[in-house]
């Protein structure tokens, strides 16, 4: 870590692409601030059950890079935080940073979890799609890291109506402190990396398919939650939730491009086509009287090996794979759900029966880009993504100099694609450090000489 205190480097946003991008530097001696909105780093890898072409569990992958951010000396973790002003230019850029009250001592809590136990409050869970419920005081999930317990100020009675205090009185370690407030930080570092990730499309404006009026209708990542040993039903198939309740699954059908390719986003989305094929593939494993039907209009595997994945899961798994425009979703008078589709090459229409029908939709920008983009005075691109200085030559360097840009910021890709970015990114930036460094120690040897 020579010459550490010469280099330092924001990185916002902490999936796996942030927390790559942040080791890589950090292993080079370079000092990271490491910046997330929520209450734990790890993004949305770490809510996946599995991931694609090898099927590897995904927390498995990623727990110990998230420890190593934690534990490492030159990576200094701002979580519920968020970037409230960028001035100066590259190597010499001011940050102010919001960071949101946790009315947790993070020093003293042990994530033991006793407080949760006590508090009366419960409200949709955000991390599992609202599928189910979570105390107002909680723990994001099992691996979070850091491990410490999170009050939601809009719903702890104690906090909006000076009611309860339940958590506070329970907790053995008297971590819990309500007078925690919201604060700014301002720091200095030569070069900034935009990492945020992507946002999941939820189609309520697509009348079509029903979502969020027919029971057993949902959006692929929420069946990936429900997949999950760490989901709301603990990696049982079974539906639970606002959306209904269906125990007994025998069929599911899969729908691509729900909201991407014209639908309302122009663009694909790239995983969807195998994140589909994935979760068939768990499904059959795990229930091989579950019927898995893909419904396609077009099939992009993108990716070593990803062609053969697909043809694996027909050979191997029996997923049945449909070229097919879906007209629309009906509720079938038996409580089923029927998809009426077009066959390609077919001259009629088709319906058939499932009990719980998954929409592969698009990776949106996440909320916030746009607000982001002015405060770093960048640019973003027709799709609402960050845009790069030129998508060939410089695929991972922003329209302003000293910042750059990795993974599914800049547009859709998958977990292998955003960890080349952010390879890319973080050497971008230490090039940048190293050639200040060296100027700066020829400028101290110049005044030696001098003296």
């Amino acid at each position: 870590m020579e010459h550490a205190e010469n280099m330092n480097t924001l990185v916002i946003g902490s999936g796996i692409t942030g927390i790559r991008v942040a080791l890589d530097l950090a292993k080079n001696g370079v000092n990271v601030h490491l910046v997330e909105r929520e209450a734990s780093i790890g993004g949305k890898m770490a809510l996946l059950d599995k991931t694609f072409p090898t099927n590897d569990c995904s927390i498995c992958l990623l727990a110990p890079k998230m420890s190593e951010c934690m534990n490492r000396d030159n990576i200094e973790l701002h979580t519920l935080s968020e970037v409230e002003s960028v001035s100066g230019s590259e190597g010499n850029f001011e940050v102010t940073l919001l960071k949101k009250a946790r009315y947790i001592d993070e020093k003293k809590c042990t994530g033991c979890g006793i407080c949760i136990e006590h508090c009366p409050t419960t409200v949709p869970d955000p991390i599992n799609d609202e599928l189910c419920d979570r105390k107002a005081i909680y723990i994001p999930y099992a691996q979070a890291v850091p491990r410490v317990a999170v009050i939601d100020p809009d719903h702890c009675k104690h906090l909006s109506e000076g009611k309860c205090g339940a958590c506070k009185k329970k907790c053995p370690r008297d971590a819990v402190d309500f007078t925690q407030m919201d604060q700014f930080l301002k720091i200095n570092v030569q070069t900034i990396v935009v990492a945020i990730g992507a946002d999941v499309y939820r189609p309520f404006e697509l009348k079509k398919y029903k979502y969020g009026k027919i029971p057993g209708v949902l959006t692929a990542f929420e069946l990936e939650r429900l997949l999950c040993p760490t989901g709301p039903t603990e990696g049982q198939l079974m539906l639970t939730g606002p959306y209904g309740k269906i125990d007994e699954i025998k069929d599911i059908a899969f729908l691509l491009c729900v909201g991407s390719r014209g639908e309302v986003h122009e663009y694909c989305s790239g995983i969807c086509c195998s994140h589909a094929t994935k979760q068939a593939i768990l499904i059959r494993e795990s229930y091989p009287n579950i019927s898995t039907t893909i419904f396609y209009r077009d099939f992009r595997t993108f990716g070593k090996n990803f062609e053969h994945y697909v043809e694996r899961s027909k050979t191997d798994y029996g997923v049945d794979y449909h070229r097919a425009t879906v007209e629309r979703i009906e509720r079938s008078d038996d409580g089923r759900i029927s998809v009426v589709f077009d066959e390609t090459g077919g001259e009629e229409r088709k319906k058939d029966k499932f009990d719980l029908v998954v929409l592969s939709t698009a990776l949106i920008p996440p909320a916030g880009t746009v607000g982001l983009a002015a405060k770093l005075g960048i640019k973003l691109d027709d799709w609402g993504f960050f845009q790069s200085k030129d998508p060939l030559l410089e695929p991972t360097s922003s329209t302003r100099e000293g910042i750059f840009l990795a993974g599914c910021c800049l547009r859709p890709k998958d977990i292998t694609a955003s960890i080349m970015d952010a390879s890319s990114a973080s050497a971008k930036a230490l090039e940048i450090m190293n050639q200040m460094k060296k100027g700066l120690e020829k400028e101290l040897e110049k005044d030696e000489v001098v003296v």
